[in-house]
């Protein structure tokens, strides 16, 4: 069985955190934005981030809120 260097494993764990740190600004998230959907069948509005479903159709938006009332794109 071979044995590691010392130095050539600090080389191999500082090479991990390097790719790390660089992967580390495209794993951030954004907020998704609001919609106020109204129903094709029914009286009903919902104030959500996806569709609530086929019979359900963008009213107003985006908002930056949960319930629809700040206009405009989180973040």
């Amino acid at each position: 069985m071979k044995t590691r260097h010392p130095q050539s494993l600090r080389a191999g764990v500082a090479a991990l955190a390097l790719l790390a740190l660089t992967a580390m600004p495209l794993a951030r998230a954004e907020p998704a934005p609001w919609y106020l959907w109204v129903s094709n069948t029914a009286d009903g509005l919902i104030c959500a981030q996806i569709s609530p479903g086929e019979d359900w159709r963008i009213l107003r938006g985006p908002f930056r809120d949960g319930l629809c009332r700040k206009q405009g794109v989180p973040g």
